[in-house]
């Protein structure tokens, strides 16, 4: 599906106290809820909708901060606040019981919210995410960088240069496939922070409020969630290395096992959709389908 294909799918809201939700909706069966990370949109999942949707209620939300989703003086970025967020969410949706697929720190807020959500969480993939005790290449200096006045005007400019955006110091751990830093690319996730200042600054409320401790705090929680858990992985993934996500899966109460999707980077499901939908469809779909 490309993004101006997904882009014309209908638009719902839901009201909350502190935000307006938007998402897209589309397919029938067991409610799935995609949950994306930073600094991205729900369309990032879009190649895996076509096919997903054939056997799935695929409810793709935006973040408070990024894409359609408001965001105000009230909202809270934090782990815990984002992940109670979307306790809310499923609320007012009606959600008895669902399935989560999430990536980065999506990801993260998603296993604070299957941790809560005991008793409503299915089944849940993860993409590659933040792993207890590691800290990714350039991410601890960044966000210090991020904290000194007029650094956010000059990450803004910086955004504005391809050579920027394509760089280790920039998104260029995203993917291998570097053809993938296409119009696409910077139509979904660039220009917007570009041209939209309200967009922009809940983009960095969003980043700012990345806090390591909680992360480090998953270790024990993963031990917690009830729900049976499959890790999918880039291979090539620099951001969040391999070896130390496949140390991590044990750490699960109910793991279920770990697809390395080759010649993939942090982005591993926008490089490799058709083995990740066929790794999900495995995991996710009943016995009986």
């Amino acid at each position: 599906m490309k993004l101006e294909e997904f882009r014309r799918l209908p638009t719902s809201q839901v009201t909350l106290s502190h935000t307006t939700i938007s998402y897209r909706r589309i397919g029938q069966g067991s409610p799935l809820l995609f949950i994306h990370g930073w600094p991205l949109v729900s369309a990032t999942y879009r190649s895996l909708i076509p096919e997903l949707s054939k056997h799935f209620d695929c409810i793709l939300p935006d973040s408070p901060g990024l894409g359609l989703s408001s965001w105000s003086k009230a909202t809270d970025f934090s782990f815990h606040s984002q992940a109670k967020t979307w306790g809310q969410f499923i609320e007012k949706l009606g959600l008895t019981r669902y399935s989560l697929v999430a990536h980065n720190t999506g990801a993260t807020i998603a296993r604070l919210l299957a941790h809560k959500e005991k008793q409503r969480v299915e089944k849940m993939v993860i993409f590659d995410t933040e792993i207890p005790g590691h800290r990714p290449n350039g991410a601890t200096l960044g966000l210090k960088f991020l904290k000194l006045p007029g650094s956010w005007w000059v990450f803004r400019k910086m955004l504005s240069k391809r050579s920027f955006v394509e760089s280790k110091q920039g998104f260029g751990y995203a993917y291998q496939n570097k053809a993938l830093f296409n119009d696409e690319f910077y139509k979904g996730y660039v220009t917007p922070l570009l041209t939209d200042t309200q967009r922009w600054k809940g983009c960095m409320n969003y980043v700012m409020a990345i806090d390591w401790d909680v992360v480090d705090s998953l270790k024990d929680l993963h031990g917690e969630i009830e729900a049976p858990v499959k890790l999918i992985w880039g291979e090539k993934d620099q951001f969040f290395p391999l070896k130390e996500a496949e140390a991590m899966g044990p750490q699960f109460k109910n793991y279920q096992g770990f697809v390395t999707l080759s010649n993939a980077g942090l982005m591993s499901y926008e490089e490799k959709p058709t083995e990740s939908v066929a790794a999900m469809l495995d995991f996710l779909k009943p016995p009986s389908q």
